[in-house]
């Protein structure tokens, strides 16, 4: 098992983390995972649990909507 000593010197800087998060792509959202699991408070963890279910449904709706104006604009055609 490991200790939590060597655990606490393993760890990325909270500084480094924090700076990572407010880069672009991939790079922020590992940084964020990372912050996740090894430095937010449970009351973090519960406010980014939260924002990650509206992007998941921000993300859903959105990809709902290409194909749903794609059969309302084929349906406005054929009904003309």
């Amino acid at each position: 098992m490991i200790d939590n000593e060597n655990k606490k010197e393993e760890l990325i800087p909270i500084d480094q983390v924090i700076e990572d998060m407010f880069s672009d792509g991939y790079i922020a959202w590992v940084a964020r995972e990372y912050y996740y699991s090894n430095y937010a408070s449970e009351r973090e963890r519960l406010q980014m649990d939260k924002e990650n279910k509206i992007r998941t449904i921000l993300g859903i709706v959105f990809v709902l909507s290409m194909p749903v104006c794609i059969i309302l604009k084929l349906l406005l055609e054929i009904l003309r």
